[in-house]
């Protein structure tokens, strides 16, 4: 009796499990944004007329994540891991007093494993002339437009030498009017750059965070404002520069095609203006 009591208590909490997953998987996708129809397509394209296409002028913020520069910044990263390896394994004593220990084998071991510091600056040169090369505000402006003006009926136009200077700004866009100009579309990188886990030899991905708004040159009243973020595959610092810089150089290019087709689709193609 025990045991056909405990089969029917066990089919009992799966029924449970079953109807707590199908109810929340139902509530996950009414909560998702869906695609407008084609009425409401055209009553927002005749809302938002012509459409400016903007960028930022400023730099964005970089972060190139290198490796362990020759035998002395290896010896230093390996002994920082392996220190930090023992003490996040173990919160007792026996973690503190094996730490100088451990940081000791990191260290030899990271001497052996780093790069030269020659290798590595000159790889790091290659790279930062790569990112000079792309011009990375304009280039990501140019992408959208190119993206939105092929998949979408909205009318967009590139306006140059418009766009926050510095970080932060919120530029007043009202003196557009006169071009016929009724929406701004504003596109900010923020931040990119390489990063990974690892202090010696780390994997590292191309990471891109920028900033989409829209403006209505009306009231310069703010339409649309998110955050959109691309992080892409891992690969040694070598890998990256290599080939003057080509895998680093093929990466923005997919980081480029991913964010614009991630903004046109969450602006204009998804209900998510106000």
């Amino acid at each position: 009796m025990n045991n056909i009591k405990s089969g029917r208590q066990s089919v009992f909490i799966f029924w449970l499990l079953g109807l707590f997953i199908i109810f929340q998987s139902g509530c996950a996708t009414t909560n998702r944004a869906i695609p407008m129809t084609a009425e409401q397509s055209e009553q927002l394209k005749s809302r938002l007329g012509a459409i400016a296409v903007v960028s930022a002028s400023f730099t964005p913020k970089l972060e190139i994540q290198t490796p362990a520069k020759g035998a002395l910044g290896g010896a230093k990263a390996g002994a920082s891991a392996g220190a930090e390896a023992t003490t996040k394994g173990s919160g007792d004593g026996r973690a503190i007093l094996l730490a100088p220990f451990t940081a000791a084998v990191g260290g030899v071991a990271g001497a052996i494993m780093a790069d030269s510091a020659k290798d590595v600056n000159e790889r790091e040169a290659i790279i930062k002339k790569a990112i000079a090369e792309l011009k990375t505000q304009e280039t990501i402006r140019d992408s959208f437009l190119k993206t939105a003006q092929e998949k979408t009926k909205f009318q967009f136009v590139l306006e140059e030498g418009h766009g926050p200077i510095t970080d932060g700004e919120l530029p007043d866009y009202r003196d557009m009017k006169e071009k016929g100009i009724t929406t701004i579309h504003e596109i900010t990188v923020k931040q990119f750059g390489l990063k990974g886990e690892g202090k010696i030899n780390p994997d590292l991905s191309l990471y891109m965070i920028l900033q989409a708004r829209l403006v209505n040159l009306a009231n310069n009243a703010e339409l649309f404002k998110n955050t959109f973020t691309y992080e892409g595959e891992k690969h040694k610092f070598a890998e990256w520069a290599a080939n003057d810089a080509q895998l680093f150089r093929q990466e923005f290019d997919r980081c480029y095609q991913s964010l614009a087709e991630n903004m046109m689709q969450g602006i204009y193609i998804l209900n998510t203006i106000k």
